[in-house]
C-alpha cells in the first residue's frame, strides 16, 4: 500500500466513533490494503455496536468479496460505489 498518496488517515478505534464514521478510499485496492491491517474488522465491530459506517470506494471484482463480507456481517455498513478514483483517504469520525 502506497501511503505517500494518503493525505489524511486516522485509524478507527472502538472508542473514537460513537454515532457514525465515513471512509473515503481512492481505489478498489485501497480497501484490500486496509483489510490487511485490520481496519475492516474494526469497522465491522463498530457497526455491530451501532455506529453507522459509510465507505465510499470504487467497487470492482478486486474488492467485491470484501464488500459482501462487510455488508453481510455488519448491520450498519453501507458501501457506496465511488467511480472516480482520487489520491486521498479521509476518515471522519462523528461523536
Amino acid at each position: 500500500m502506497d501511503v505517500q498518496n494518503w493525505l489524511f488517515f486516522e485509524s478507527p478505534s472502538e472508542k473514537s466513533a460513537k454515532k457514525e464514521a465515513l471512509l473515503l478510499l481512492p481505489n478498489d485496492k485501497a480497501m484490500i490494503g486496509i483489510d490487511k491491517i485490520g481496519i475492516i474488522d474494526d469497522l465491522i465491530d463498530m457497526s455491530k455496536r451501532g455506529v453507522a459506517i459509510k465507505i465510499i470506494c470504487p467497487v470492482s471484482e478486486i474488492n467485491s468479496k470484501l464488500v459482501i463480507r462487510m455488508t453481510s456481517n455488519a448491520p450498519n455498513i453501507r458501501v457506496l460505489d465511488g467511480m472516480t478514483p482520487q489520491r486521498r483517504c479521509l476518515l471522519s469520525m462523528g461523536s
